[in-house]
């Protein structure tokens, strides 16, 4: 038998009526270069294991919970406000480390406003939205929280349910709660050990992870070096990637100038690269800009090594931005 429902208790809207409504637009937390690089709502943050994302998660919330200062050395922080930290794979020994060594140089000192816990927080259905929605409701300044790491809030599965379907349901209320108390959500996740396909299937667990929130990103770094790449994949809002370097003395990622195309020729063949679903053959290129293909390949070359465009030739004749 079915639920009873009245439809007075649903908002039905026609489309002027939705068109013309004040809805505010989405206002990154963190910007770079004019580029959103912490969006607002519920983002996800894959990275493997001790890669930085830890340290990447804590940098911009303290930037944010500062009065002043940029986020990762040069990154401007949109909206300021007080944020919590459920760093629930570290410990107070090493969360007093990292803070004392990010906040060393700042002539304002640790923000009051970054509130941290390490204590077994219950999962979800067990009481985390309602004590997160405790916290937002007596914080309403709270602009951001932080879980870090996410799994520690998933409920005990019995195996028998579809994968995507747990993943969805697991995740959603809390990209939910984030919307109705009007807090971005920053959750810190591992990335798959096969690194295959979609750079979403890279992301550990169901597509219905990814899925039910509103920003993807995903920090990759090969162990040993101090370059990264961050991958920004939002739901409604163009892809974004920045490149990182991590400083050991003050123990955060230090976000790098976007390399550019020095001449409008190098421009016209980037811009039809980047735009390509793939790889594209020389002459493919060629045809598109109207130009001979000895001269896009000079053009590729100028791009690759004198502006250091991220190209790659992927066979014979072909070449691929990534």
């Amino acid at each position: 038998e079915e639920d009873e429902f009245d439809l007075e208790d649903f908002q039905i809207e026609s489309v002027p009526e939705l068109l013309n409504s004040d809805i505010r637009p989405p206002e990154p937390l963190i910007t770079y270069d004019g580029r959103s690089l912490l969006h607002e709502g519920t983002s996800q943050l894959a990275a493997k294991p001790k890669i930085g994302k830890t340290n990447l998660a804590m940098n911009m919330g303290l930037a944010i919970a500062s009065e002043g200062g940029k986020a990762l050395g040069k990154a401007e922080v949109q909206r300021h406000g007080r944020v919590l930290m459920l760093n629930l794979d570290g410990s107070r020994r090493g969360s007093y480390d990292r803070f004392q060594t990010m906040t060393a140089n700042d002539p304002d000192g640790a923000p009051d406003r970054f509130d941290i816990l390490h204590d077994e927080f219950p999962k979800v259905g067990d009481g985390a939205l309602g004590l997160l929605k405790d916290y937002c409701t007596e914080y309403p300044d709270t602009e951001l929280i932080i879980v870090d790491t996410l799994q520690h809030l998933r409920p005990t599965s019995d195996g028998r349910r579809n994968v995507y379907h747990e993943d969805y349901e697991f995740v959603h209320p809390i990209a939910e709660l984030g919307r109705k108390t009007d807090t971005s959500i920053l959750l810190v996740h591992h990335l798959n050990k096969i690194q295959n396909g979609d750079e979403l299937d890279k992301v550990s667990g169901s597509t219905g992870l990814t899925g039910a929130v509103e920003n993807v990103m995903i920090l990759d770094r090969a162990r040993g070096e101090t370059k990264a790449q961050l991958s920004i994949r939002p739901r409604e809002d163009r892809e974004e990637d920045f490149d990182l370097e991590f400083d050991g003395q003050v123990q955060t990622w230090i976000v790098g100038d976007q390399p550019t195309p020095s001449t409008p020729e190098r421009e016209e063949v980037w811009n039809v690269l980047r735009s390509a679903d793939g790889a594209m053959r020389l002459k493919e290129i060629a045809k598109e800009v109207g130009k001979e293909s000895n001269a896009v390949s000079n053009l590729l070359d100028g791009l690759k090594t004198t502006d250091q465009m991220p190209i790659e030739k992927v066979g014979r004749g072909k070449y691929e931005a990534v």
